[in-house]
């Protein structure tokens, strides 16, 4: 590859390449579905499509790899030797991973109101799509720098898929409690306050062990 930009995304499709083709095939499956099924079964393949989406996209771009004493699971320390910036080198996950949720975010919010003649606001569908975004910089950031502490990232990462959970229930409820778009902007803002301190941290960059 002659960018490291193409090598580290060659190198995440490398590995994830039958995940990420089964979560391609999702959508225009559904579309079938719904031209030869009864509705209820379209609704219920619906729900777990979208949350293997989720599922499958979070794991994909948490680009994680165990170290060479099996103990730790974080950032590949081997690519820290390469000659490129640290910063470069965490961004371009990033990068992928966050435009990959929101490209999948949309894909399903269009195929659904066209399936189910749905009319979503405009204004609703952008301001929830900053949560899967943030969600993604959030779990990669909890991931990469709590890397040496497995206890504490689980209990941590599990701490903030519920916390997000309760703000995706207080938006569905509408205006009940606050409206929709200052719960979305409270969690994007909580989320990458939190998340871009841990990216740039130093105990993202592992002890490389050399030969």
């Amino acid at each position: 590859m002659n960018t490291p930009a193409a090598a580290i995304a060659w190198e995440i499709w490398r590995k994830n390449r039958l995940a990420l083709s089964i979560v391609t095939a999702l959508l225009p499956i559904s579309f079938l579905l719904r031209a030869t099924l009864w509705p209820e079964a379209v609704q219920i393949f619906e729900a777990f499509a979208v949350t293997a989406t989720v599922v499958i996209l979070f794991w994909v771009f948490s680009f994680t790899e165990t170290d060479e004493r099996g103990r730790h699971s974080g950032f590949p320390a081997r690519m820290f030797v390469l000659p490129v910036r640290t910063v470069k080198l965490v961004s371009y996950p990033v990068l992928y991973g966050t435009l990959s949720v929101l490209l999948f975010y949309f894909g399903w919010v269009c195929a659904i109101s066209v399936q189910w003649n749905l009319n979503v606001p405009r204004q609703a569908i952008l301001c929830e799509a900053s949560l899967p975004a943030a969600m993604m910089v959030s779990i990669q950031a909890g991931v990469w720098a709590l890397h040496r502490f497995n206890w504490t990232r689980m209990i941590v990462l599990t701490a903030g898929a519920i916390l997000v959970g309760c703000f995706i229930s207080f938006s569905l409820a509408g205006e009940l409690w606050v409206s929709r778009k200052q719960l979305t902007m409270g969690a994007l803002a909580m989320l990458f306050a939190t998340a871009l301190p841990a990216t740039n941290a130093p105990s993202i960059r592992p002890k490389v062990i050399l030969p």
